[in-house]
């Protein structure tokens, strides 16, 4: 169990380096030791992982994939903080695919954000700014990055998937101010990553 708990936790590095190869491969090589160990816990957060870079590297296929079964597994451990996340990612599948209409169906599972906690909290308004942006809702998309930001109470904070996503949504035309906020809290989060480095 201490291995594949090490293995799924350099595999979340590897993630957070965007080394998504490796994080890859090491969140397979911990699914497989906890699938054998029969720890359904291990199992969907390894899911949830490989979902998360599934979505990072456009295989939205595979997104999906991973993020149903992380779901129906947080679902059997009755976790909601895992049932959100996957549902999110389910989310960003179909944003990914062009599937407007299911990610807006998604998006409304889960609770207000104000009821949530940070992480998934976070998650959810950037994915709606996501959802924004592919409506032509560039207002609506600012408001949305903007809360997000806010949430940890310091922008140099982030969910672990929250610097991945931002880096999707740069791939959009922004106008200004929210194209610089966009870059300026980008910025803020690479220099926090690369100081927790040295």
């Amino acid at each position: 169990m201490g291995v594949a708990q090490a293995n799924a936790s350099l595999a979340h590095v590897e993630h957070r380096l965007l080394n998504y190869y490796s994080a890859e491969l090491g969140a397979e090589e911990a699914l497989a030791m906890f699938t054998s160990l029969q720890s359904p816990r291990g199992e969907a957060a390894c899911e949830r992982l490989l979902a998360m870079i599934a979505v990072d590297v456009d295989d939205s296929e595979g997104a999906r994939q991973h993020a149903a079964k992380a779901k129906k597994l947080y679902e059997h451990l009755g976790d909601p903080w895992g049932v959100i996340e996957a549902t999110l990612l389910l989310a960003q599948a179909a944003l990914a695919e062009g599937d407007l209409t299911t990610a807006s169906r998604l998006l409304k599972e889960p609770p207000p954000a104000a009821s949530l906690d940070p992480e998934p909290r976070q998650h959810l308004l950037v994915t709606r700014a996501w959802l924004h942006l592919s409506l032509h809702q560039s207002n609506l998309a600012a408001d949305a990055l903007v809360a997000a930001s806010q949430v940890y109470g310091e922008a140099s904070r982030s969910g672990d998937h929250t610097p991945h996503l931002l880096a999707r949504l740069a791939r959009f035309a922004w106008p200004d101010p929210a194209a610089t906020r966009l870059k300026s809290w980008r910025s803020l989060l690479a220099d926090r990553q690369r100081k927790s480095q040295e």
